[in-house]
Order: C-alpha cells, then structure tokens, then sequence
C-alpha cells in the first residue's frame, strides 16, 4: 500500500502564525502470515510557511534522507472489530536521531488509528469522554 502522509504544526502565539509542513510517501507491507508491516519512508519535504509563501526548510533534505535510510516495522494484532492493536515498533539501532524516530512513531499512529475511539458518555457532567489508542498508548481526552 503507498500512501501520501501529511502532517502540519503551528506555531501558536505568534502574529503571523508560522506552520511547518511534512509530505512523505509511505510504502506499507504486509505478510498475511504475521501480524507485522512494514514502512518505508521515501520523498519527505518539509515546508515552512508565514501564511502567505511556503518555503522548503534548509535541512529538508537532510531529514527526507535520514527518514529514508532505514524502513521500520510494526506487530500489531486485531483487539476488537474497531481496534488495531499495535504490540511493538521495531527500528534500526543505527537510527540515530529522536527526531526520526518520533516522526516514524506519528506516521504509524496516524495510519493505523482505530476507525472508531473509544466513546464513554458521563451524562450528569455533559461531558464526553474519548479513549483514542495508538503508538503511545491510550489517550484519555474530554
């Protein structure tokens, strides 16, 4: 499976509201004998914008090589009919950089969300309480 991941941050507090912008494309593999896929991380660009111009960040190629250099794997297993499960991610010990690693734990977190979260209603508070389980565990939000 090929897949185009996109992934923004803002700047929050600053007038112009500067973001940055990451586009990768994410090759996915799996084996219908285990529950592991693979992902290789090819063509990052990172982008920076004032809202007005996006302009590609002086070490964007730097990065796209280093997030290349090494494909990842993930075990997962099926916890329920709406909950993948991911059990361990399994990266190169020459990647040398938290940077990567985290941006690799994102990518997986992104692509392999539950279709739906965890939804528990608290009807006396009116509030809504949302479980969403990923590649840093559960997330408990309101």
């Amino acid at each position: 499976y090929n897949y185009l991941y996109q992934a923004a941050a803002l700047v929050d507090g600053v007038a112009d509201t500067p973001s940055f912008d990451l586009t990768c494309s994410v090759l996915v593999s799996t084996s219908e004998s285990a529950c592991q896929a693979q992902f290789q991380v090819t063509e990052c660009e990172l982008k920076e914008s004032d809202g007005k111009t996006d302009n590609k960040v002086k070490h964007s190629e730097d990065l796209s090589r280093d997030l290349s250099k090494y494909p990842f794997f993930v075990d997962y297993c099926v916890a329920t009919e709406n909950e993948t499960k991911i059990t361990e991610l399994h990266v190169s010990a020459s990647e040398g950089s938290t940077t990567v690693l985290n941006l690799k734990r994102g990518i997986v977190s992104a692509l392999l969300l539950p279709a739906l979260p965890q939804i528990h209603h608290d009807e006396s508070a009116h509030v809504m309480h949302v479980v969403q389980n990923d590649i840093f565990g559960s997330c408990p939000t309101k």
